[in-house]
């Protein structure tokens, strides 16, 4: 018997039945994706060089005998080569890298190379392969599948987008293959595993939960903002009754988007039979905040959080073990996810990075805080947004309080069609939820001190001051320690790892339920999603989104009449590239206002402004599209990053429980070590590449299993509980210095 795995006791998997069952499971995945009978094919053929006699003996001398000596067996090509003989290279790529990722459109040279010794062997070997397997089990044959089958390409498209179109169906055919393979292999290695998977409640089990938990608030405070999220919750459930599609959630910050845009998805997945809620959040400091308030409603075990931070905290247990099963492919009715994980997985190449994407088709997909996608990046993200609802059944909704103006775009790549807002009157609510006094600077061409700004912020007992740069926090920091004396004032940047920030935001949020003083200086990372509320909030001038999402924080609840939101001329600039052009757009908006400024209620305004600042900048920078149309998977997945790592590097920091982590990981198994790397980003930061060489250059970080370089423990000097990471170039110091600034 011909087997696809063998385990170590000498238990084997059947090969014919592995052919089978991944066709089988491939087959149902791929009705979503209107490639059933495609993804049958490409089940029954993508092992096909596993009945090679020379894969046979491999897999027995390695699993019983091992040899690293062995030869290898490859057994791929010999599927992508059948599929090649059939007129379908694009078979021919998602069989060929099944195993190792998508690459370049496969073809007779790079399955082999140039040999043509080599190749003359290979083709006469699989040609009496396929005759002998064929005659014994013509059930894996399938050719009228392979002649008939085609991408769902809609009519009128141009030569480009046709290309573009063929590139995300082999992506999403490639996906339902690669989980579907994974799966059958794992029933026979993990029977435990393999039981454990898809054990959720149904969409209208967490309908008619969620339907019950927004009862619970009937007997609320009638408030003026209580009132109005109550209109934006029930316009959002009438409005699930329209057909799958674009959507917008265009609402002032505070008028329960979490919730509302978390109704609509449900209630519209219920009513046309989609399968599953994704909620895309750009932040990690607030996707846990969201994640929670969804635990809470429906349970810890129905709601999958897939981040570089999730489960990290968690002790292994049968719960823990369903979610992260399901964070593998997103079998789950609701997943909580980054926008850096969404996009970068529908730009990979990679199985395992890929797996997830068959099961966005036919979901609900909520993109929070949608302003924030990368403007360098647009057109193919547009793109591909476009084609999973115009194709595949996804319907995707824009939230955020500063709404991009895709709807009314002029560039064809950058306009998005028939896009329906759930909101009531989005205009009539920005005016009713309107909180802040916006104070404008009365003269754009000079900057404030950082003295000076200091001694603004004392003269208030609660205050949020947020600045451009790490290292603008902490000389306005030490302003405030010269003025109100060390320690007074809270800070929060990315120089403090997450778990750190993660425990300064909860006791902000304690300290804001209590009476007395509180002064923050934050850098942007506090703008989006994090719910607190002061009653004064300053803001470096910055673009005109950012500016709306700091006023957010600012009287959030409407406690008071009016808050007051100060925007002032910094004498630093943000870090380049888009956000010092959206500066420099909201300045030229500003010029001819004067004194009265930008109403920052005013949707208009914000359509104006990101057109302006689309105009302004490259939305496919690294041309994407291009190669996309190339079907150059690997160079696409290389170039797609939604977050550059090019000018910084991560060190792991001593802080909570890094230190435990890291002795643990010497003495850890391969899995083990795997989940305790997950585990210490929590602990990590990045630092400018430049300080990471000079830290190197002198000799203060350690290797750790040749995995990342971290502060040793004893250098707390670098890493103060205050400030995060002291950013000092000058070093070596001797230690203690950092305790000047911390």
């Amino acid at each position: 018997m011909n087997l696809a795995h063998l385990k170590p006791d000498g238990e084997g998997h059947a090969l014919v039945d592995h052919l089978l069952l991944t066709a089988a499971l491939a087959s149902r995945f791929a009705e979503n994706i209107r490639g059933g009978e495609v993804a049958r094919l490409l089940g029954l053929w993508h092992d096909l060089g596993k009945f090679r006699p020379a894969f046979q003996k491999r897999l027995s001398v390695s699993v019983l005998q091992p040899d690293k000596t062995a030869a290898p067996a490859p057994h791929a090509p010999v599927g992508a080569f059948l599929a090649l003989q059939r007129n379908r290279p694009d078979l021919a790529t998602i069989i060929h890298g099944h195993h190792g990722g998508l690459k370049n459109p496969v073809d007779i040279n790079n399955i082999l190379g140039s040999d043509e010794n080599l190749w003359t062997g290979f083709q006469k070997e699989s040609n009496e392969l396929f005759e002998h397997v064929f005659t014994r089990h013509p059930e894996l044959k399938g050719d009228d599948i392979a002649k008939e089958t085609s991408p769902p390409i809609p009519p009128g498209l141009s030569k480009k987008d046709k290309k573009r179109a063929i590139e995300l169906w082999v992506r999403l055919l490639f996906s339902c293959l690669v989980d579907a393979d994974f799966l059958d292999t794992e029933a026979f290695y993990d029977a435990k595993a393999s039981e454990a998977r898809s054990r959720f409640q149904t969409i209208a089990e967490l309908d008619a939960k969620l339907t019950s938990h927004m009862q619970s608030f009937a007997s609320c405070s009638q408030t003026p903002v209580n009132i109005l999220r109550g209109d934006i919750l029930r316009s959002c459930i009438e409005k699930a009754e329209l057909s799958p599609g674009l959507f917008s959630l265009t609402v002032p910050t505070g008028g329960g988007k979490t919730l509302a845009s978390l109704a609509f998805a449900l209630r519209h997945a219920l009513v046309h039979g989609l399968e599953r809620i994704i909620v895309v959040i750009p932040y990690t400091s607030i996707i846990e905040q969201t994640a929670k308030v969804y635990s809470d409603i429906f349970g810890s075990d129905q709601v999958i959080e897939h981040h570089s931070l999730s489960l990290a905290e968690k002790e292994e247990n049968h719960t823990t073990l369903i979610r992260k099963l399901a964070a593998q492919n997103w079998d789950a009715p609701i997943v909580v996810t980054t926008t850096v994980q969404f996009f970068e997985s529908l730009f990979a190449n990679r199985p395992g990075k890929c797996r997830k994407l068959h099961n966005i088709a036919r979901s609900v997909v909520v993109l929070d805080e949608a302003q924030t996608l990368p403007e360098d990046l647009l057109k193919p993200i547009l793109d591909v947004v476009r084609r999973l609802c115009d194709t595949y059944g996804t319907s995707l909704v824009f939230s955020t309080a500063t709404q991009p103006a895709f709807s009314s775009m002029d560039d064809p790549e950058l306009k998005l069609e028939n896009m329906r807002e759930l909101a009531p009157d989005p205009q009539r609510l920005f005016q009713q939820l309107s909180r802040v006094r916006t104070h404008w600077p009365e003269d754009l061409k000079n900057s404030v001190s950082w003295p000076e700004l200091a001694e603004r912020l004392a003269k208030h007992d609660r205050v949020l001051a947020i600045v451009h740069r790490r290292k603008d926090a902490v000389d306005l920091i030490r302003e405030m320690d010269g003025v109100l004396g060390h320690g007074d004032t809270i800070h929060l940047s990315a120089s403090m790892c997450p778990a750190h920030r993660l425990n300064v935001i909860d006791e902000i949020k304690k300290r804001l339920k209590n009476e007395g003083p509180l002064r923050v200086v934050s850098t942007q990372l506090v703008e989006a999603g994090v719910d607190i509320d002061f009653p004064v909030v300053y803001r470096a001038l910055a673009g005109l989104d950012s500016l709306a999402q700091s006023a957010g924080r600012c009287n959030r609840e409407g406690l008071l009449d009016r808050g007051d939101f100060h925007v002032f001329m910094s004498s630093t600039e943000p870090p380049m590239g888009v956000l010092v052009r959206a500066l420099g757009q909201t300045r030229s908006m500003l010029i001819p206002c004067g004194t009265d400024g930008l109403d920052l209620q005013n949707p208009d305004f914000f359509r104006e402004y990101f057109d302006r600042l689309y105009r302004s900048g490259p939305t496919d920078s690294k041309r994407i599209q291009e190669l996309r149309e190339r079907f150059d998977y690997p160079e696409v997945a290389s170039r797609f990053k939604i977050i550059d790592e090019h000018h910084s590097a991560n060190i792991v920091v001593p802080y909570g429980k890094s230190t435990s982590l890291i002795e643990a990981l010497p003495k850890a198994d391969p899995q083990k070590q795997k989940d305790l790397i997950r585990r210490l980003q929590r602990y990590s930061v990045g630092i400018p590449k430049n300080l990471f060489k000079h830290w190197l250059d002198a000799g203060i970080l350690e290797p750790t299993c040749d995995i990342f370089w971290q502060i040793p423990p004893d250098r707390m000097d670098l890493y103060c509980k205050r400030l995060g990471v002291i950013l000092i170039e000058n070093l070596p110091f001797p230690k203690g210095n950092g305790a000047l600034v911390g």
